[in-house]
């Protein structure tokens, strides 16, 4: 993980207005978060195909 720096940061915005604007975007606010914090995860899907070695 790296960290960005923006202009929102330090900054409050309701969760819906989060929600509307980052979820077109890949974004979900469901995977991680508790009533003290959160986080905005970027969603994603991974297609794991498996490979062999084969010798010549």
């Amino acid at each position: 993980m790296f960290l960005l720096h923006s202009n929102i940061e330090n900054n409050i915005y309701p969760l819906f207005v989060l929600e509307d604007r980052l979820k077109p975007g890949g974004f979900i606010t469901e995977s991680n978060w508790d009533y003290k914090e959160g986080y905005v995860d970027f969603s994603y899907q991974l297609m794991r195909m498996p490979m062999y070695h084969s010798s010549t």
